[in-house]
């Protein structure tokens, strides 16, 4: 039986060869068609890594090229530009997955007319092309997936993840590197064309002698079983490495989008003029500053209940995210409500049926090392600051960790609904869980913060650190020893 060939390599030459054969013959006449001709040629050319490894579709750059001719042709032309190139290129894919061609070709079909009119609002390029990872994710996997390929829904979502640096990566240095410049070129149809027939050949001269490393990087991520996805709960599996199961994950994920939202309110513009660029900038940059300090600060309840041999589980509180993003919105991104979820920390049965009881004071503990590690993210923002002077970055992870400590050490508790612990209204706030277990350890933390606080504003860091600590180990120690620790159930045995 004959084995189909990965790529169909003398067609595919023959391809590019008349391809840039032609461009040349036509710069001559039309020099915007001689540009979207090579492009092509270098767009298939491109496809090639992804026909020797799924491992290798983020290298693929006609959606790069379609964009960039969208913006400077207009966007019916980008679009038929893109469709059409990359549905051509499958031809020289036998072994591809069909429905990969078709989702892919309408992604970015749908996005050259998007970036197009984008453009004027975000008005960088580098940005732009970063912007579009994002909008291929969610049209891809999130739009088209559900509609033409239901069943493959939790694979994408699985190969998002493992590949999403990869696209991230590559998208930002073509961008970098060449992003502007294919810009200019498009815009101006100047002579620097020959840099483009330069890159197109030694980009195929790159890909010819390197199948053979192609082949064997296939191989190897094959044999690692790194991309494995014949299996349902292959996302699941990923997400729990973290520590958190599905349902977790997709509420720390919501509520870090919200909160983002939300600290980000005020940074769209300056005064009362509106900047959609500056906002979308600072946006994306609130969301990775949120979702890691919210992976932190849950991640802190999680290590601390395993410390006494319990588990903590974050339960998302859907009115409170909707409360948080208004709250956000009216203050311009002065009040940022925190808590849109809580940590409920439950029992394990160890071996020999023994039930682990938490008493008061540890359940105190294991609830207040979450704002603690919140705290310290405050100290850590406030010591970078003097480093490299108040970035965005640095004063949304000061600010947004500020409110982390502070405000979920309110202790505040509310009705839950249908009278369960499962499903809160608004969540019990952490502070609510220390000052009953523990009053004296409540107010020794609140203590400490406040001098940590106050310190790093007026003193060098680690001097408020420094005597932060002390003052917290003195009121830990009086705290602890109350002996109201870990203590076994009377039925326990």
């Amino acid at each position: 039986m004959a084995i189909m060939r990965v790529v169909l390599w003398k067609p595919l030459i023959l391809t590019v060869v008349a391809l840039v054969g032609l461009s040349i013959f036509t710069y001559f006449f039309n020099t915007k068609l001689s540009i979207i001709l090579v492009l092509a040629a270098l767009g298939i050319i491109s496809r090639i890594p992804a026909g020797y490894s799924t491992y290798l579709n983020p290298l693929e750059m006609i959606d790069f090229f379609g964009v960039s001719i969208a913006l400077a042709y207009g966007p019916i032309i980008g679009s038929i530009f893109s469709l059409v190139t990359f549905l051509a290129s499958r031809l020289f894919l036998p072994g591809e997955w069909p429905m990969y061609t078709i989702k892919w070709a309408l992604t970015i079909a749908m996005g050259a007319p998007i970036f197009y009119f984008l453009f004027p609002l975000v008005g960088d390029i580098g940005t732009l092309f970063t912007l579009m990872i994002i909008w291929n994710t969610i049209s891809y996997t999130w739009i088209l997936t559900p509609l033409l390929e239901r069943e493959a829904l939790m694979t994408e979502i699985y190969y998002d993840i493992a590949l999403m640096p990869m696209a991230i990566l590559h998208r930002i240095i073509i961008s970098a590197i060449g992003g502007e410049f294919l810009h200019q070129l498009l815009l101006s149809g100047s002579t620097k064309i020959v840099y483009i027939y330069i890159f197109a050949a030694v980009f195929a001269t790159v890909l010819w002698f390197g199948k053979s490393i192609l082949k064997r990087f296939n191989d190897y991520v094959n044999r690692t079983k790194l991309f494995d996805v014949d299996r349902e709960s292959a996302i699941k599996a990923v997400v729990e490495k973290t520590g958190f199961d599905f349902g977790e994950a997709r509420g720390l994920i919501v509520a870090a989008l919200v909160l983002a939202v939300a600290l980000s309110a005020g940074q769209w513009g300056q005064g009362h003029i509106f900047d959609a660029r500056e906002g979308i900038k600072n946006l994306f940059i609130a969301i990775p500053v949120v979702a890691l300090s919210l992976f932190a600060h849950e991640k802190a309840h999680k290590w601390a209940a395993q410390r006494y041999g319990g588990y903590a589980k974050f339960e998302p509180a859907w009115p409170a995210m909707a409360f948080s993003v208004v709250v956000g919105i009216i203050s311009g991104g002065w009040a940022i409500m925190t808590a849109v979820g809580s940590s409920l920390v439950r029992q394990f049965k160890r071996l020999g049926f023994k039930l682990v009881w938490f008493g008061p004071t540890s359940q105190a503990k294991m609830v207040l090392l979450g704002p603690f590690v919140s705290l310290m993210l405050v100290v850590f923002a406030k010591v970078m600051m003097g480093y490299f002077g108040e970035t965005t970055l640095l004063k949304d992870l000061f600010r947004f960790n500020l409110w982390m400590t502070f405000f979920n050490m309110v202790p505040l508790v509310v009705p839950y609904e249908k009278g369960t612990i499962e499903k809160p209204i608004f969540p019990g706030f952490d502070g609510a869980y220390v000052l009953g277990g523990n009053p004296m350890l409540y107010f020794g933390f609140l203590a400490f913060a406040i001098f940590v606080v106050a310190g790093i504003y007026f003193l060098p860091w680690w001097v408020a650190l420094g005597l932060g600590f002390i003052i917290g180990f003195i009121i830990w120690t009086i705290a602890h020893t109350e002996q109201a620790g870990l203590r076994r159930h009377p039925s326990g045995g």
